[in-house]
């Protein structure tokens, strides 16, 4: 047997799940037949921005 091999022990098996996102931002044209490919919001359906996050950028602009 090679050394550092180790006789009669039992398989270990790990899992890992990991969960990924990849984002493309261009200004050119994206292939639209790419799985997963979505169009951008009319700008009448964006959402509005949320007041707790003005409010955190006023205080990090203003450096309170």
């Amino acid at each position: 047997m090679p050394e550092g091999m180790v006789q009669d022990k039992e398989k270990t098996i790990a899992i890992r799940r990991v969960t990924a996102m990849d984002t493309e931002l261009s200004k050119i044209a994206l292939d639209t037949t790419d799985p997963g490919y979505q169009p951008p919001l009319p700008k009448e359906e964006k959402p509005e921005p949320s007041k707790d996050k003005e409010e955190g950028e006023k205080t990090k602009k203003s450096g309170k």
